[in-house]
């Protein structure tokens, strides 16, 4: 059982920010962490931070850094980072509150078989997503890890520490400093491959209830960790044996990275030691894993020196042919036709469309929307969107009180959908931002929410293990018709409803997928269970057809899946691309995009679905947790946890074009929806953002500008034989 909170000192403040503080739950090295309420009384951990090292700057400066990278980090077997204030008197952090005994607590009694194996990878994929965003714990311990009911969950990862300051010092309920890395001894700096290292120790404390060099002096205890084997080692057995000891190599260069110990301890080939790793990662293009029940292969290894400087010549030999390309453009004039060779208005358009891609922002908006308003085909809408979309500020704003988990626009586009961490799903009228039209509770943080076709039912999907069903027929007064409970184990996730309306797919926590006849939503029945994944399940989507289900798991895969009987979903294929947030069909069903962890949107064409085939690869700034075609598949949306969405032009598939960049969000843009002229985007600064991508209101909103008209001087520079016609009104 978790230790309970100890009630607050005398000299404990009541309050810190808007946070309520109930009790005491453990004091460190950095200060001390509180059990505390939010202003919507949901619990939370407070760590406030000690007065000595609030008074220096240099700590602050690094609080501050790294409270904002921490801010990235998914939530998935980690504390939800959820709030910091390093301007405070005294800095603090917020997370979630993790209710459970800490590994440290609990291996009292050692952990053994199926329960060993999943600690062992629920720290992994902690780790792999402290990692991917570009967070180091560097205070991996028993007492860090908490076995919470949905699993083991990594605490206090990523914060400042006082500088000079070691685990000697941190480490006080051991002493010691039982789980660094060899190299950390010596000063080195933070590095991910510490936290490796500090995982091989904490399996075997979970596997023997010891530390992994004993209980030493600290003298012993350091040239053991520098020169001898763990103690207890032949305690594991088979592959976590092996992936331990990988780990706990005394070089860091010689360990897995969080992916690979994932992929080591996951996979049905016989495990293999990674080659050695450089710190920085390269990654190849996605390739197409063989069709079910092959085993998916392993991650793309990190490109070695002689391909990494090949790359290098390429990319510097491509930049001086840009250079060159660039210089002949400049001393060129454009093609400008002759009256002999005069276009007619879709040649005119196409002219201005083409010439607004001008290095000069101010130009493009005024050619994009000439362009636009002379022809509305699509080549001017992406024109006009990759011109006037720059800078965009969000139509609408809809706050919540917790991050913000999904969002959904109704078919008829009059109705907005919200799923936060606060234990609410939320009805918006997108024109009245200020209060939602009806509020529908859950217990626990809502996962999903999506319409059904008609946009008459309501799906929501919610750690308090349900997923229920409502009538919105009236938006104000939505009505529960049925509420479902998992009795397998898990939490519902994500959730689509087929082009039908019928049917209902949920993903969940333990990677299974459930497959609901819902033709008479207030008596339903599980027409299927299967279990696609071994680990957490992303989204989940219908092809247009409603024939394949595309699911997407943290477990390194995506799948596709014949569900024309849904009583007997039939395996299709198999892809392997790395961990995967989402998975999406194209409107027309002959591509699929899947947001991946590392921080690309890959595609694939559907041609022959049981092989589909890698056809680009769509580079973010930060890990992409969706991705959504516009209903003309000639634009896809994208979110990344650098707090961004971005458009991007598929009129070409292979050669996608980047469009715009929104931005905005003061944290990780958790979710999109896209239906064509309005984008939803939502994340975890507890905001959703409505965003206007009519080509009609962009025309609009540029020719209310001073900038934004075309003069019938700049028209006959590229238009010379073609009347002039005033592009605004």
């Amino acid at each position: 059982m978790p230790q309970p909170a100890t009630a607050l000192r005398i000299d404990d403040p009541t309050h810190i920010g808007v946070y309520r503080l109930r009790g005491r739950l453990g004091v460190g090295g950095m200060g001390v962490v509180y059990l505390a309420e939010d202003p919507h009384h949901h619990p939370v951990a407070v760590k406030v931070i000690r007065v000595e090292f609030a008074a220096d700057p240099e700590f602050r400066a690094r609080f501050r850094h790294e409270a904002e990278a921490a801010r990235r980090v998914p939530r998935f077997c980690t504390a939800a980072f959820l709030d910091a204030d390093p301007n405070a008197e005294r800095p603090y952090l917020v997370t979630d509150y993790v209710p459970g005994p800490t590994l440290a607590q609990a291996a009292r009694r050692p952990l053994r078989g199926a329960e060993l194996e999943q600690v062992a990878v629920h720290i992994a994929v902690a780790l792999t997503v402290i990692h991917g965003a570009g967070v180091v714990h560097r205070d991996l311990k028993p007492s860090n890890v908490i076995l919470s009911p949905t699993g083991a969950r990594v605490i206090d990862f990523g914060i400042a520490r006082a500088h000079g300051m070691t685990m000697f010092h941190i480490d006080e309920q051991i002493g010691t400093p039982a789980y660094t890395a060899p190299e950390n001894i010596d000063g080195a700096p933070p590095d991910p491959a510490a936290d490796i290292f500090a995982w091989g120790g904490v399996v075997l404390y979970a596997a023997t209830g010891q530390p992994p060099f004993g209980d030493r002096s600290s003298e012993l205890l350091l040239h053991r960790i520098r020169y001898d084997h763990p103690t207890h080692l032949n305690q594991l057995h088979g592959r976590l044996h092996d992936t331990v000891t990988a780990a706990m190599a005394k070089a860091p260069e010689q360990r897995p990275t969080a992916e690979q110990l994932y992929r080591m301890l996951t996979s049905t080939q016989p495990p293999t030691p990674p080659p050695a790793a450089p710190t920085r990662h390269g990654r190849q293009g996605p390739q197409p894993a063989p069709p079910p029940p092959a085993i998916p292969p392993h991650y793309a290894r990190p490109i070695p020196p002689a391909r990494r400087t090949r790359i290098t010549i390429l990319a510097t030999a491509t930049a001086v042919v840009l250079a060159a390309a660039v210089l002949l453009i400049t001393d060129r004039p454009r093609h400008t036709p002759t009256t002999a060779n005069r276009p007619d208005r879709h040649g005119a358009a196409a002219i201005l469309a083409d010439q607004a891609t001008t290095d000069d922002p101010d130009l493009a908006v005024r050619l994009a929307v000439a362009a636009y308003r002379l022809n509305p085909d699509p080549a001017a809408r992406i024109a006009l969107l990759a011109a006037a979309a720059r800078g965009l500020p969000p139509l609408a704003t809809f706050r919540h009180s917790g991050k913000i988990l999904s969002v959904a626009i109704s078919p008829d586009g009059h109705t907005l959908a919200t799923g936060s961490a606060d234990h609410t799903a939320r009805l918006w009228n997108p024109t009245h931002p200020d209060q939602p039209v009806a509020t529908l509770g859950h217990d626990d943080g809502v996962n999903h929410v999506a319409f059904n076709p008609a946009g008459t039912l309501l799906a929501t999907t919610s750690d308090d293990t349900t997923i229920r069903l409502w009538n919105i027929t009236d938006p104000h007064h939505p009505d529960q018709v049925n509420t479902l409970t998992l009795h397998t184990g898990g939490t519902p996730y994500g959730a689509a409803f087929n082009p039908a309306g019928t049917l209902l797919a949920i993903s969940t926590s333990t990677g299974a997928v459930l497959l609901i006849d819902i033709t008479d939503p207030r008596a339903t029945s599980t027409l299927a269970t299967f279990t696609p994944h071994s680990y957490i399940a992303g989204n989940v989507a219908f092809s247009p057809d409603g024939h394949t289900l595309a699911t997407a798991s943290l477990d390194g895969t995506a799948r596709l899946w014949d569900v024309t009987d849904p009583r007997t979903p039939r395996p299709l294929a198999t892809l392997a691309p790395g961990p995967t947030f989402d998975a999406t069909f194209s409107p027309d069903g002959t591509m699929l995009a899947t947001a991946q962890q590392d921080g690309t949107t890959l595609l694939w064409t559907l041609t022959t679905p049981t092989q589909p085939q890698p056809a680009a690869t769509i580079p973010e700034t930060g890990m992409t947790t969706t991705a959504v075609f516009a209903p003309d598949g000639t634009t896809l949306a994208t979110a990344s946890t650098d707090g961004t969405a971005h458009l991007w032009d598929l009129t070409n598939p292979r050669t996608p074009r980047p469009l715009a960049t929104l931005t905005g969000h003061t944290g990780p843009v958790e979710t999109l929806a896209f239906d064509g002229t309005m984008l939803a985007t939502a994340g975890d600064d507890t905001t959703a953002r409505l965003w206007d991508l009519n080509p009609t209101s962009l025309t609009r909103r540029a020719c209310t500008t001073p900038t934004g008209r075309l003069s019938e001087d700049e028209w006959h520079r590229y238009l010379p034989t073609f009347p002039y016609q005033p592009p605004c009104p």
